[in-house]
């Protein structure tokens, strides 16, 4: 649970840290991947950001056939492996690509395309005066719920329980978002572990073995 001072600081902060430039702003930036794909409007589109190497949604790519896999990661070497593996992977559902997921959703993911989008462990931000760069608090997260279709799902891991409970928190009161399944990492039909038993991501991985907690926020749009 978060202390009250920290419920009156999101509070403030859903105020506040707003910027009605942002979508604009952006909208005058040309991705760096000028890769339009094309994927079959007839299958579910999934969305991870900040994907590494892709290794999560590739493996679903093989046993999900009527779902399209559409993967992004911005950092440089962890991106261009991403791209090579989807290509050598040759998998017409699965996309892997180096890009800023901002821009790049916003020029190319059409509105109410989405159905359902991961985002797991990605950097808390920790520091206070930092908040502002957590995706739950970030302005491209009202952009997300415009590209996620009506019934569609956001799901967040991270080692840090303090992120989990503050996007509860955002997403209830500030998008009005159904709760699904909030606490410690535990399998759902939503986030596959047992098809992962050393861990989704590199990064899970690493905790598992270290035995450290990880927990898990799955949320709906209405």
């Amino acid at each position: 649970m978060l202390s009250e001072s920290c419920y009156r600081r999101l509070d403030w902060d859903f105020e506040c840290l707003v910027n009605p430039r942002f979508e604009a702003q952006w909208a005058r930036y040309t991705p760096r991947n000028p890769i339009r794909p094309v994927w079959d409007p007839a299958k579910k589109l999934w969305l991870e950001i900040g994907a590494g190497t892709g290794s999560f949604f590739r493996q679903l790519a093989v046993e999900i056939s009527d779902t399209t896999f559409l993967a992004i990661e911005r950092d440089r070497h962890r991106g261009k492996t991403l791209e090579t593996r989807a290509q050598k992977a040759g998998l017409e559902n699965f996309i892997g690509l180096r890009a800023n997921a901002v821009p790049w959703v916003m020029h190319h993911v059409p509105d109410h395309t989405l159905d359902r989008i991961y985002i797991l462990y990605p950097c808390p931000w920790p520091k206070t005066s930092e908040r502002k760069n957590r995706w739950y608090l970030h302005p491209f997260m009202d952009v997300l719920l415009r590209k996620l279709r009506p019934g569609g799902h956001i799901v967040w891991s991270s080692d840090q329980q303090f992120y989990i409970e503050e996007a509860a928190y955002t997403c209830d009161k500030k998008h009005a978002l159904k709760e699904i399944k909030k606490g410690p990492l535990s399998p759902h039909p939503m986030n596959y572990l047992e098809k992962f038993p050393s861990g989704r991501t590199k990064f899970e991985g690493d905790f598992l073995a270290q035995s450290l907690p990880c927990f898990e926020l799955i949320v709906e749009k209405p």
